[in-house]
C-alpha cells in the first residue's frame, strides 16, 4: 500500500508493555485515517504470527522497552514472513551489538521501515507521520539510531554499567523530569527512582567530568554525549 491518505492505514501493534496498551485506541481513533487491528502483548508473539497472515495489516508496530535479541528476531520475521507489511520498531534502550543488525534490516528490501526512539516521539503526529513514510516505502531513522548507524562511534564504558531500569531514568532525567514525574512515567515509587540515581551517581563518580556539586548536570551531559545526543527531536 502506498501512502494514498484517502484510504485508512491498518494498524496491528505489538506492545510489550501494557501501560500503553489502551493508549492505542487514542492513538489511532476509529474516525481518524487509521484502523487499529488489534494490540497484542510483546510476550505472546506467537499469537501475532498466527494472526499477522490473516489480518495482513498494511503497517505493523513492535514496541520494545529493549533492543534485545528477541526483538530483533521479532522483526526479522516480520520483514521474511510478512514481506508486504510496513514495521515501525518503537524501542525506549539499545545497545551498540543491536545497531549493525537494525543498519541490515533497514536496508533490506521490502516495504518501508521506521526506527524510533520512545524518548523522541513528544507527539503522536510524529508517530503518525513516520506510519505515512513506511506506508510510501521510506525508511525512517532516529537521529540517535541513525547517527550510529552511519558512524564508528563506540559505546562509552559507562553506559554498560547501567542496569536497563537506570537507562530509563537516565533518559527521563536527560529530558529534564523531575524526580516525581519520573516516578509517574515509569509506574514506581519516588522512593525507587531515588535509589536508581542514586547508584547512576555512584558509578559516575569514576568519570572524570563527574562533579560532585552538580551530580544531575554531569550525568545528564555525559549521557547525552555517549548516546549520540539523545535529545534530538523526530521531526
Amino acid at each position: 500500500m502506498t501512502g494514498n491518505r484517502s484510504s485508512k492505514v491498518r494498524i496491528y501493534v505489538i506492545e510489550e508493555q501494557d501501560i500503553y496498551t489502551e493508549a492505542y485506541k487514542c492513538f489511532f481513533p476509529a474516525e481518524g485515517h487509521f484502523t487499529l487491528m488489534n494490540v497484542v502483548s510483546g510476550t505472546e508473539f506467537e499469537a501475532a504470527r498466527q494472526e499477522l497472515p490473516i489480518l495482513r495489516p498494511d503497517v505493523v508496530i513492535l514496541s520494545t522497552k529493549r533492543l534485545d535479541e528477541t526483538t530483533l528476531e521479532q522483526l526479522r520475521y516480520i520483514r521474511t514472513q510478512s514481506p508486504d507489511m510496513g514495521v515501525v520498531l518503537i524501542t525506549f534502550q539499545y545497545n551498540i551489538e543491536s545497531i549493525p543488525h537494525l543498519k541490515s534490516l533497514a536496508a533490506s528490501s521490502g516495504p518501508g521501515m521506521a526506527l524510533l526512539l520512545r524518548q523522541s516521539l513528544d507527539r503522536i503526529e510524529q508517530l503518525h507521520s513516520a506510519i505515512w513514510a513506511v506506508t510510501d516505502g521510506q525508511v525512517i531513522l532516529d537521529p540517535v539510531l541513525g547517527t550510529l548507524m552511519f558512524t564508528d562511534k563506540e559505546e562509552h564504558p559507562f553506559m554498560k554499567l547501567l542496569t536497563p531500569r537506570e537507562l530509563e531514568v537516565m533518559g527521563l532525567l536527560a529530558e529534564g523530569y523531575t524526580n516525581t514525574s519520573m516516578a509517574d512515567a515509569l509506574c514506581i515509587d519516588i522512593r525507587t527512582v531515588q535509589h536508581h540515581i542514586e547508584n547512576m551517581y555512584s558509578k559516575l563518580r569514576a568519570e572524570e567530568c563527574f562533579d560532585g556539586k552538580h551530580p544531575r548536570v554531569s550525568a545528564t551531559r555525559l549521557y547525552l554525549e555517549t548516546s549520540g545526543k539523545l535529545m534530538t527531536k523526530v521531526r
